[in-house]
């Protein structure tokens, strides 16, 4: 319409409808044009339609003619579980107008004016792209072909790296789904990552870009504008991220306490250390690459070691420490022993560690090895007589304080058999009868005859530096050589016993 004509035409309406408004008159001019229909026009015009002045004076105003035309629809592409709003462009669209996508109809269809609808997207199972299709209530249809694509939208699960400094240029990993191999961008922040490399569906890599300190949410897009939604974060520091390699000792008492060094990289004063969540005590950064600090009292477990900075940076290291209780010691085998080193001890208990030690009184037993968690075996070191108790350390330096099991040196000794044989005697002493290390010994049972003078040779002979006692009243038994001697004496007239000397060990 030419602005002089359409001048002309409004001032007609208002000489015949003088209590017009503005507004009101311009309604007239545009609902009573003549129908044009040409695909050159639509979206050219808002009506569609030529200038009808004798229509816009005369008689009741009549509506647009039920045509349709469509143009546009955005947002192009949606997830197939529906529920993406579109807006459809065109010219004649009545408000009471149907709407399908595909094979589907779109849902919550509203007309704002004839040149524009909206709708919710259905949920569908068919991929890729559909038909808009809408139709007024006259039957009038049309269809814009391929207007909308069902594509689900990529999901971001995690990425390998948490931070980097603020430089950038780190390649970084990303774990998700629904990851195409053409088009797809990833956007930290408000800035693009560069070289994105997409190895499959589900997991691509990037070179991240420089930024300020801070931190930002890492988007996957895909080349429809999809864009992930899951809310993964990325940070950039000024410094690097500590980083820990070892802490020694790793295991300790449950009630904390415990002085440990952690070993790494990147420490920085101010640090605060956790073990499994609880916080050390006395932390001191000796280094950038050495802290030390007080664990704190915890349950039974193994925990993760983490330093914190200032910046909120951390480093974690893995099953870094362990709560045990302390070795707890039942029983030893045997019970009992020579002062010569050497005897093989089994110690039996609980929480006993690989790498553990024995004491055996005030000293260390050898060779200690480890058996299982109830048991390790040991030598004894050279001991003096009498009971030694048994104690474990566990390689972080805890011991079984409480023990109550011991070890009994034994000394052997010779005792006098007073007339009874050397098993009973030996026995009385919980030991046995031995020979003696320096040489045969004189068993029990070995008489004089009442009837003998002088030298009694004895078949097992006698220690030749013991002392051969006469039993009861008899006086003056002495020895010499191999041989032992006694006077003459009678006793039950028939023979006169001599006690010799037993040797008992074990």
């Amino acid at each position: 319409m030419a602005a002089p004509h359409v001048t002309g035409a409004a001032a007609l309406i208002k000489a015949v409808w003088p209590s017009l408004t503005y507004a009101q008159i311009k309604t007239k001019i545009l609902e009573s044009v003549d129908e044009i229909i040409a695909p050159e026009f639509i979206g050219k015009t808002i009506t569609g339609g030529r200038l009808n002045v004798a229509r816009a004076v005369g008689g009741e105003p009549s509506p647009l003619p039920l045509r349709l035309a469509l143009v546009n629809s955005t947002p192009r592409v949606g997830p197939p579980t529906g529920g993406t709003e579109i807006t459809v462009t065109g010219v004649g669209i009545h408000p009471n107008v149907q709407v399908t996508l595909g094979l589907k109809p779109c849902t919550n269809v509203r007309a704002p004016s004839q040149l524009e609808l909206k709708c919710i997207t259905s949920p569908t199972s068919i991929l890729g792209l559909h038909n808009v299709t809408a139709t007024n209530p006259d039957g009038t249809r049309k269809t814009l072909s391929g207007a909308f694509r069902y594509s689900p939208p990529p999901t971001l699960n995690s990425i390998n790296a948490v931070s980097t400094l603020i430089a950038g240029g780190a390649t970084v990993t990303l774990q998700g789904t629904q990851f195409e191999t053409t088009g797809t961008q990833v956007r930290i922040g408000e800035k693009i990552c560069s070289q994105v490399q997409v190895q499959s569906s589900t997991q691509l890599t990037c070179v991240v870009p420089p930024y300020d300190p801070g931190s930002y949410r890492v988007t996957v897009i895909n080349r429809w504008g999809q864009e992930s939604t899951e809310p993964v974060q990325f940070a950039y520091y000024a410094h690097p991220a500590p980083a820990i390699s070892a802490v020694n000792p790793s295991a300790g008492p449950l009630a904390g306490g415990n002085l440990v060094t952690v070993s790494g990289a990147n420490f920085r004063s101010g640090a605060v250390v956790h073990v499994g969540g609880l916080e050390c005590a006395q932390v001191n950064v000796l280094s950038p690459s050495q802290l030390t600090c007080r664990t704190p009292a915890q349950t039974v477990g193994t925990y993760t070691f983490k330093v914190t900075h200032t910046d909120g940076q951390t480093g974690t290291f893995s099953n870094g420490y362990t709560y045990r209780p302390a070795p707890q010691v039942t029983s030893v085998t045997p019970t009992r022993g020579l002062t010569s080193a050497g005897t093989l001890l089994t110690i039996s208990g609980s929480q006993l560690v690989s790498g553990a030690t024995a004491m055996v009184g005030t000293q260390a037993c050898n060779d200690p090895r480890w058996m299982s968690a109830t048991q390790i075996t040991c030598r004894t070191p050279a001991l003096p007589a009498g009971s030694h108790r048994i104690a474990v350390t566990n390689p972080e330096g805890q011991s079984s304080s409480s023990s109550t099991a011991t070890f009994e040196v034994v000394s052997p000794r010779w005792v006098r058999t007073n007339g009874s044989s050397c098993v009973t005697v030996c026995s009385q002493q919980s030991l046995v009868s031995k020979p003696s290390p320096e040489g045969a010994y004189c068993a029990s049972g070995e008489v004089i005859p009442a009837s003998a003078q002088g030298m009694i040779s004895f078949p097992n002979g006698c220690s030749p530096n013991r002392q051969c006692a006469a039993q009861g009243s008899v006086n003056g038994a002495s020895h010499q050589g191999r041989f032992c001697y006694g006077p003459r004496q009678s006793k039950n007239n028939q023979r006169t016993d001599v006690t010799m000397g037993c040797y008992c060990s074990l």
